[in-house]
């Protein structure tokens, strides 16, 4: 499985911060899961400009 460049800047910088292979699974799994959730619901909370 391929992971995304996203996901792989996510990985090598909380190896480069010392976190447990343990943390970066569980934050890696959150991450993902946040980011899917908001995919397949049409991502209420992005961004919107004022006018």
């Amino acid at each position: 499985m391929s992971s995304s460049p996203f996901i792989n800047h996510l990985r090598s910088d909380m190896r480069i911060r010392s976190y447990s292979m343990k943390t970066d699974k569980a934050y890696l799994y959150r991450i993902r899961y946040f980011i899917r959730f908001h995919h397949s619901t049409g991502a209420p909370y992005q961004c919107k400009t004022k006018s």
